[in-house]
């Protein structure tokens, strides 16, 4: 979040960019790893909390369901700080009353139509998909997933200017005659300045 706004306060888009794919990435990771977590040791965790073989068994079937949705979870938790940073809370409110009141309608239902633990837990995590969707939509539409191939480009040819090499036709790069910074040397002042015959 802290570096999203850095960035965007310097008018740095594409960074900005680049590091929410990045951060993206490695929680994703991490999402999985704890989804695979939860699933080998659903058995066994329920236990620490109690001895309840009843409270053991629900626990332990609704574990999967919540071990599913941690990548996800993961995901829009990043989206959340990447939406901060750019200054986007009212974006991120309006998303998250839609998506609590389209939540509070099915646990409505739920109640009324006796639904189980297992269809209540997943009214509940309701809450991760539609704000998953609403962050995702706002960031795709900010260019936020994709490359600025613009800004790829920019930095090459800055590259080049700072080694002092040009490109011709994108394939043969050469060096600049006498000069580190991108600058070029002007025909006829290549080999020293012109001289006048007595």
């Amino acid at each position: 979040q802290s570096l999203i706004a850095f960035y965007l306060g310097r008018n740095d888009r594409p960074s900005a960019a680049a590091v929410f794919r990045r951060t993206l990435s490695l929680t994703l990771v991490t999402g999985v790893v704890i989804m695979c977590l939860l699933l080998s040791c659903r058995s066994m965790l329920p236990a620490i909390f109690t001895r309840d073989p009843a409270v053991i068994s629900k626990a332990a079937m609704v574990l999967p369901l919540i071990a599913a949705f941690m990548p996800l979870d993961a995901v829009a938790s990043v989206m959340d700080g990447v939406l901060l940073g750019s200054q986007e809370a009212a974006w991120m409110s309006r998303t998250m009353i839609v998506t609590a009141a389209c939540c509070a309608v099915g646990l409505t239902m739920g109640q009324s139509a006796g639904w189980g633990l297992l269809a209540t837990w997943g009214v509940i995590k309701f809450l991760t998909v539609g704000r998953l969707i609403g962050n995702a939509w706002k960031l795709a539409s900010d260019g936020y997933f994709v490359e600025d191939q613009g800004s790829v480009n920019g930095q090459a040819a800055t590259n080049s200017a700072v080694n002092g090499t040009i490109t011709v036709n994108g394939k043969h790069p050469e060096k600049v005659n006498g000069v580190g910074n991108g600058s070029t040397v002007r025909e006829g002042e290549e080999n020293g300045p012109a001289t006048t015959p007595a």
